[in-house]
């Protein structure tokens, strides 16, 4: 009961990691950001649900203003987890953007979630190495380090810079760019929208 089979990742600006054990309970709240710790100083989620987890984050959030007017934007990611576990956090994304919230649910494959917990990555900025990976190659280790401190809107606004580049060039042989360079990342389903992002309070 102690072992995830499941993990919820929760991404506003700061952003965490739901450890859900077989039985839907969470067994380890994870904070991925300086933003995190300081939301989480002093505080216990409640761990009775992945759900009741998630409505206290975004509860915590807003006493701290991370959300606010002028960002409302919620990202959750489930990683494993089976069908029960996914319905919960759809039903709870449904009760939040009824609260004026906007809320994108995704789904990441295995072997993503695997390099996010090995380099404790956040959902939201593993999408935004990928996409800037599919756009400028290399490796994620490399280019996480080289991004460092860099955020997550500024990563997707150089994506976009790059692609208005390549729309001003003449059309090269398809063969001349590497396909891991222009195709979209893949096991995410949002994958082809690049977000825009608030500022962060």
């Amino acid at each position: 009961l102690l072992r995830p089979a499941g993990y919820v990742y929760v991404d506003i600006n700061p952003s965490l990691r739901l450890d859900v054990n077989c039985l839907g309970r969470v067994i380890r709240v994870v904070p991925l950001n300086a933003d995190a710790q300081a939301l989480l100083s002093g505080q216990s989620p409640d761990q009775s649900s992945a759900a009741a987890c998630v409505e206290n984050i975004v509860t915590l959030c807003r006493e701290q203003a991370y959300l606010n007017e002028n960002n409302t934007d919620i990202e959750i990611t489930l990683a494993q987890g089976d069908a029960a576990l996914a319905k919960s956090i759809k039903a709870v994304s449904d009760t939040l953007e009824q609260d004026a919230l906007e809320v994108n649910l995704y789904a990441m494959e295995e072997s993503d979630n695997q390099e996010a917990l090995k380099s404790h990555l956040p959902a939201r900025r593993l999408r935004a190495l990928k996409a800037y990976r599919a756009c400028f190659g290399g490796e994620l280790s490399e280019n996480e380090e080289l991004l460092r401190d860099v955020s997550v809107k500024e990563i997707y606004e150089r994506i976009r810079e790059y692609r208005r580049s390549q729309k001003e060039l003449p059309l090269l042989p398809k063969t001349a760019v590497p396909e891991s360079y222009v195709s979209p990342p893949s096991g995410w389903k949002r994958s082809g929208r690049i977000p825009v992002y608030a500022e962060a309070p």
